[in-house]
């Protein structure tokens, strides 16, 4: 695979529990992008979005992906 696929927000949270976000194989997607979610690199990445998701949440009590990527590219 040459190219990058992106891992959106939504993947990341809880359609029930705001507070709650998944990373690696844990996080949301089909056949495909499950296979891609559980390679070690793709889970740090996912774990450090979950974690600034939670971060930003916990400060604001809402969540926008542009948030989450702002602080993520610092």
């Amino acid at each position: 695979m040459d190219a990058a696929a992106l891992v959106y927000l939504g993947c990341l949270t809880s359609v029930d529990t705001s507070n709650l976000f998944a990373a690696g194989r844990t996080a949301d997607g089909d056949r495909q992008a499950g296979a891609s979610l559980r390679v070690m690199g793709t889970a740090f990445a996912t774990g450090q979005a979950a974690g600034v998701a939670a971060a930003c949440h916990a400060r604001g009590g809402y969540l926008e992906a542009g948030e989450v990527r702002k602080v993520l590219a610092s």
